[in-house]
């Protein structure tokens, strides 16, 4: 699969010679180069202690799921592009296509999504100088993308000693962005759980308010936290309060922040990383906060729409001026009118 490899006759065999990559492979394969070829360093230099220190410029860890069924493969991908139109909100949605398109003089950005076969979706997420990228590969497998060109973002050096590192990092990104879009697909919450969401939890001295389904201000956090940019390295409180106050387009407090980060951290919505301003959403959160949001945007609001168009063709709305009429007419005939 081009830079990939689709098949192996013994997977375990080739992941542990991949493993077998480590800082001291590179430090060696320098070496063997720098004895052959010649050195700015005097013999004096060197007896000083200057040498050729390895870094790290640019670092990239990729995870490639292929799938069985190709099609179904595309259709998980372009829903996860979805949610990103409507709840993620990244900086960047971008087509790939498969020729330049130029840019005329005088004419501003190019904008236009075309939707065809000769276009590839494609989802970019980006944090500081550290980019997530994913793309449909070869018509059957998911391509999810790290690239770090700045370590220091992600509080690491860039000295090669440091790889190790870098790799877990960027292997703990592309999990979690997976299984936030697979938590996305399958979000729907157990009745117990949701009640515990929406209603006070806890005893006296730990007590959760309820975040109500349907209040404007929670419908606001969870839209902001449904925020994919987020997986990367988390969140401040002050990133969320913003996002939030463009959700409720009004005002948001610090001290509304700080009542709202409590409620979520005792309910286990999220938590914060140690040593840090920062917080993550737990996988439980990751479910309700996708749940809620969707279900909200995509079934409350677009069905009340639907069903108060009184001219509306649409399945729900007739069922709904149904419903109205049987009542009206079970109320008239018990004599309960006013």
């Amino acid at each position: 699969m081009e830079n990939g490899i689709a098949a192996v006759d013994d997977p375990v065999a080739l992941q542990r010679i991949a493993d077998r990559l480590s800082p001291a492979h590179i430090q060696r394969y320098f070496d063997r180069w720098m004895y052959r070829l010649p050195s700015p360093f005097t013999r004096e230099d060197r007896n000083a202690g200057y040498v050729h220190e390895l870094s790290i410029l640019q670092f990239e860890m990729s995870c490639t799921e292929v799938f069985d069924r190709p099609l179904h493969g595309r259709q998980f991908f372009e829903e996860v592009i979805r949610d990103q139109l409507d709840l993620g909100r990244p900086e960047k949605i971008q087509l790939l296509f498969h020729k330049r398109i130029p840019k005329r003089r005088g004419e501003g950005p190019f904008r236009t999504r075309v939707f065809s076969a000769d276009v590839e979706p494609s989802l970019q997420i980006r944090h500081r100088d550290t980019r997530v990228k994913q793309y449909w590969k070869c018509g059957r497998a998911l391509r999810t993308e790290t690239t770090i060109n700045n370590a220091k973002d992600l509080r690491v050096g860039k000295l090669l000693k440091n790889l190790d590192a870098l790799r877990q990092i960027g292997h703990d990104i592309n999990r979690r962005l997976l299984e936030l879009e697979r938590q996305s697909h399958h979000c729907a919450p157990a009745a117990t759980t949701f009640a515990d969401l929406i209603l006070p939890t806890g005893d006296k001295q730990h007590r959760a308010p309820g975040l109500r389904f349907g209040d404007p201000r929670v419908v606001a956090v969870f839209g902001a936290l449904a925020d994919f940019l987020w997986v990367n390295a988390g969140f401040r409180s002050k990133d969320l309060r913003a996002l939030v106050e463009q959700h409720r387009a009004q005002p948001y407090g610090t001290r509304q922040m700080a009542y709202d980060l409590r409620r979520l951290q005792r309910k286990g919505l999220i938590a914060r990383i140690e040593k840090s301003h920062r917080y993550v959403l737990t996988a439980l959160g990751r479910q309700l906060v996708m749940f809620c949001t969707k279900f909200y945007a995509r079934v409350i609001c677009h069905s009340i729409t639907e069903a108060h168009v009184l001219t509306s063709r649409a399945p729900i709305a007739v069922a709904w001026r149904r419903f109205d009429r049987e009542a009206n007419t079970l109320v008239a005939a018990l004599n309960l009118a006013a």
